[in-house]
């Protein structure tokens, strides 16, 4: 373990992802973000390009998928199309 606390930035995909990674190596993992998360299938109002369609590539949807097992389906499942 490296230490007692971890901090994220953004809450994003990229701060998500972040934070998964480096829940093993910390006690607590906070993450802090500007805009609260929508409840629903919304864009973040900080995020401009949020309204477009967004979808991970063959990496990326693995990548996803092994640190979130299950995700995909989960995806697949609410609608979001075929991601493998």
């Amino acid at each position: 373990m490296l230490g007692a606390r971890g901090l994220v930035l953004g809450a994003g995909m990229a701060g998500l992802m972040t934070a998964v990674v480096l829940a093993p190596s910390y006690r607590n993992v906070t993450i802090v973000a500007r805009d609260t998360r929508p409840v629903s299938c919304q864009a973040c109002k900080g995020v401009p390009p949020g309204r477009h369609a967004h979808a991970p590539l063959g990496g990326g949807a693995r990548m996803l998928e092994t640190l979130f097992p299950g995700l995909l389906d989960v995806l697949v499942g609410t609608g979001i199309g075929e991601l493998r």
